[in-house]
């Protein structure tokens, strides 16, 4: 289940996934019986056959011992030195890691690379130094369209990882499904000015991970249809959405409606109850008005939102939820 949770302290709508997506992990599986090192590391250079990943790199200067050595790690490599060559490449249906190398593009060539890099089927990592950096359009590019960045020069192995993580991510989306790669303005949210453009982008890049989402913004900014926006592009979608206005329950019912309580809790009590909480498990909870709360009653969400278990009102034990 994903909690999302709303204040409204701020003007505009905005989200914010609480876990950042491009943390550094690798994994690697056990020694299967009777390998040699050489099998064993033959296996974990090349992908099972069943595979087929598409790795679109654009850089004005591409590296070739960069692309040989992602080829040999079975990625088929499609390499563009422009952005409009890039987008050939790009089929609808279908999800693709990236490699933009924002070091070798001027200023005036980064409004066609956006172009590009606004494509949803497209897990990017941008490629960047200090000096690329400090521009503030590279910045914006970075933190509005791609999964992950490194500064050059960087490992290939370190890539090789980063365009993996990026291509499972973009796989999540079922692009092939009817209306999956629908954008939010297609159902319940219309805006076509930047603002909301980046919210829509937000929201796609959020909708297929585990974080818990943190919305804010004045009442009418469309929170509570972001937070459904977010619900109905995840792998949650067929789950239940529970909205709970936290301001309308009563502070002394407010562990009992959220968490539900065992027989016996407290006088009239005569059977269990399952909690809102609890019944949007496998789903999306999203905490309406929570900013309203005392602090007392906030910091009894706390453990949930940072364990993912709770406990009903007059039991002992913890459940997953």
């Amino acid at each position: 289940m994903r909690p999302i949770v709303r204040e409204s302290s701020h003007l505009g709508a905005t989200v914010t996934p609480f876990a950042g997506a491009g943390q550094r992990l690798a994994v690697t599986g056990p020694p299967l019986p009777g390998d040699t090192p050489d099998a064993t590391r033959a296996r974990e250079a090349k992908p099972g056959p069943e595979f087929e990943r598409t790795l679109l790199y654009i850089a004005r200067a591409p590296d070739p011992l960069l692309g040989e050595y992602l080829k040999s790690r079975g990625w088929e490599l499609a390499i563009a030195r422009t952005a409009h060559e890039a987008s050939r490449f790009v089929k609808p249906e279908a999800a693709y890691a990236g490699i933009v190398d924002l070091t070798g593009f001027a200023p005036r060539e980064f409004a066609g690379l956006e172009a590009v890099l606004r494509l949803q089927q497209v897990g990017w990592i941008a490629l960047t130094d200090d000096s690329r950096l400090a521009d503030a359009d590279v910045r914006r590019l970075i933190r509005h369209y791609c999964f992950d960045y490194v500064h050059v020069p960087v490992a290939h192995a370190t890539l090789d990882y980063l365009v993996g993580h990026a291509f499972g991510m973009v796989s999540l989306c079922d692009l092939d499904a009817p209306g999956a790669a629908a954008s939010p303005d297609e159902d319940e949210m219309v805006g076509t000015c930047e603002a909301m453009q980046q919210l829509f982008r937000t929201i796609r890049k959020v909708a297929n991970t585990d974080a818990t989402v943190f919305i804010s913004g004045e009442s009418g900014t469309g929170k509570e249809l972001t937070a459904l926006a977010i619900h109905e592009r995840s792998p949650r979608r067929k789950a239940p959405f529970v909205p709970i206005n936290c301001g309308a329950i009563p502070h002394h019912l407010l562990q009992s409606e959220l968490f539900g309580y065992e027989r016996g809790a407290f006088t009239g009590a005569n059977q269990r109850k399952i909690g809102r909480v609890e019944s949007a498990n496998g789903g999306t909870l999203f905490l309406d008005e929570i900013g309203d709360l005392p602090m007392e009653s906030q910091a009894s969400l706390l453990r949930f939102l940072q364990e993912g278990k709770i406990e009903r009102l007059g039991g002992h034990e913890q459940i997953p939820v």
